[in-house]
């Protein structure tokens, strides 16, 4: 796990329950009824990281090769929208 840096893959907790580095989050992740999260970072085209986007899943969850891609191609449109809009 870990916070997601400039060039990291997305963070992936398939089970935040059995997950060793999640357990400073179990109460938060109990109390709004979530098991498993997918976080990606949000890196502009410029290579700018401006946050991050997180779904997370009432189950247990592994995501598949195609939802992380496409995770990945959303955040970096919602990137440079950021990006965009920040400089409104």
């Amino acid at each position: 796990m870990g916070f997601p840096q400039r060039d990291s893959a997305p963070v992936i907790v398939e089970d935040v329950r059995s997950d060793a580095e999640y357990s400073a989050f179990r109460a938060v992740a109990a109390d709004t009824g979530y098991r498993a999260v997918l976080s990606t970072p949000l890196i502009a085209s410029s290579g700018r990281l401006v946050g991050a986007a997180s779904v997370v899943f009432a189950r247990p969850h592994a995501p598949s090769r195609l939802d992380v891609l496409m995770m990945r191609f959303y955040a970096r449109l919602a990137a440079d929208i950021v990006v965009r809009l920040a400089a409104a």
